[in-house]
């Protein structure tokens, strides 16, 4: 049976069976196994395809929704608490209208590279659209949110984006923090506030992170 698929060999074995009436229905069975298993796999390719934003690879708005559905029910069984990163780039209309769609999108898949660097495996991102950005973090607390949306504004900030060939272009986010259920109820009112909240950054000159109307300062070297 060398070079021969295991369909073949299959088939040549029951070919020589003793009750060809069985091995009909033998063939039958294997044959309904290969389209499930076929179909199966089409199934789990055409969810991964429309939960998944096709510039980034992040998730996206619709699998976003799902998980903070998800993730309320968890809190409902387990009571622990999850926040919410809203990350806007600033001025990132004038990247497109200056360097095109193309470049603009490149910047997109490294600022999820970006996220990914430094987020925790569980923490979940999403491309919200546009130039936005969602993070899930779940059992963690607000404090460490707070440092970790610092970290990401200053390795943005940081970050030599390359456009062209060697030209170097630089980038920043305004950030705005939620905790559920301390700042809010439900899905919709958790990325409304965490939303305000970028937007507080964005009307204090950009560039920063915010949580319950007020700026979040490095305190690292505070005495």
């Amino acid at each position: 049976f060398e070079g021969k698929s295991i369909k073949e060999i299959c088939v040549y074995k029951v070919l020589i069976g003793k009750d060809f009436f069985f091995n009909k229905f033998f063939l039958k069975d294997l044959n309904d196994i290969q389209l499930t298993r076929s179909i199966i796999l089409d199934n789990e390719r055409l969810y991964v395809l429309s939960h998944t934003d096709e510039v980034t690879n992040l998730y996206n708005q619709r699998k976003l929704a799902i998980d903070l559905e998800t993730t309320i029910e968890e809190h409902k069984q387990n009571g622990n608490t999850f926040s919410l990163m809203f990350i806007d780039i600033d001025h990132f209309k004038s990247v497109n209208d200056n360097y095109g769609h193309i470049i603009g999108s490149k910047m997109l898949i490294d600022i999820g590279a970006v996220l990914k660097d430094l987020l925790r495996s569980s923490d979940d991102i999403y491309r919200y659209g546009g130039d936005e950005f969602i993070v899930i973090m779940r059992n963690v607390n607000i404090s460490i949110v707070q440092k970790i949306a610092l970290r990401v504004l200053e390795s943005i900030k940081m970050k030599d984006f390359i456009v062209g060939l060697k030209d170097v272009h630089k980038l920043s986010v305004s950030i705005g923090i939620a905790e559920y259920p301390t700042d809010a109820k439900s899905s919709k009112e958790i990325i409304k506030f965490a939303d305000d909240m970028m937007y507080e950054s964005k009307k204090s000159g950009r560039g920063k992170v915010f949580h319950l109307g007020q700026e979040v300062k490095d305190d690292s070297t505070s005495s």
